[in-house]
This record gives structure tokens, sequence and C-alpha cells, in this order.
């Protein structure tokens, strides 16, 4: 019987160990899971990251590209706008010219028309001489003016 009792002990010590190793077997294998699963997620997290990354790359090569072309653009412009002001500073002086030309012209066409007034006037004066000579064609004289 005591032999049996031993028996018995070491049957009940042998059952707690083994539950307590099913026990902290079950634990591990828990933890395990929760460990791959934070690790798949944190693998995803990465991935994400990762192509996020690449978005980005992808993002700051075409705005560099973008930033080289408005530049080149920019250039371009002032290039043309620097022919532009050329033409208008060439288009102002023939202006000017054109201008002082007009302000000539129109200064004999001035004298030309207090002349044509002049002759007007005077022709005008031969007429009525002359008209006058004729009513009075008798009389002699000299014109004053």
């Amino acid at each position: 019987a005591k032999l049996r009792s031993q028996a018995d002990c070491q049957t009940i010590t042998k059952r707690q160990e083994l539950d307590l190793r099913q026990r902290n077997r079950d634990t591990l294998i828990q933890t395990q899971k929760q460990a791959q699963a934070q690790v798949d997620g944190q693998r995803a997290q990465m991935q994400d990251m990762k192509t996020q990354l690449e978005r980005n790359e992808r993002a700051l090569e075409a705005g560099v590209r973008r930033q080289k072309d408005l530049e080149e653009e920019m250039k371009a412009k002032n290039t043309e706008l620097t022919e532009t002001k050329e033409v208008l500073a060439q288009a102002q002086s023939k202006t000017h010219e054109r201008d002082n030309e007009i302000r000539q012209i129109d200064a004999q066409l001035r004298e030309l028309r207090g002349v044509r007034e002049m002759s007007k006037h005077d022709l005008k004066m031969k007429d009525a001489l002359t008209a006058l000579r004729s009513m009075h064609s008798g009389i002699r004289g000299r014109r004053l003016d």
C-alpha cells in the first residue's frame, strides 16, 4: 500500500507537472501567435511605408522635372520679354521720329496756309482794283495797302 500511495503521489505530481507544462506550452503558443501577428503587422506597415516612399520619390522627381521645365520656360519668356522690349524701344523711337516729322509737316502746312491766305487776299485786292479801274477808267494812281 505504501508503494501504491507513493505511485499515486508521483502520478499526481507528474500530472500537475504535465498540466503546468501544457499551460506553459499553450501560453507560449499564444505568445508566439501574438508575436507573429505583430511581426506581420510590422511587415505590412513597413511595406506600406516603402510604397509611400516610392510614391514620394516619384512625386519628388516629377516636381524636380517640373521645376526644370518652369525654369527653362522662364528663361525663354525672359528672352522673349527682352526681345519685345527691344522691339518696343525701336517702335517708340520710330514713333518719336514720325511725331517730329508730323510736327515739321504741320508747321510747313501752317506756313503754306498763311501764304495761301495772303495770296487770296492779294488776288481779291487785284480783282477789286481791276473792278475799280473798269468802273473809273480815267483815274490813275498807286495802290496802297
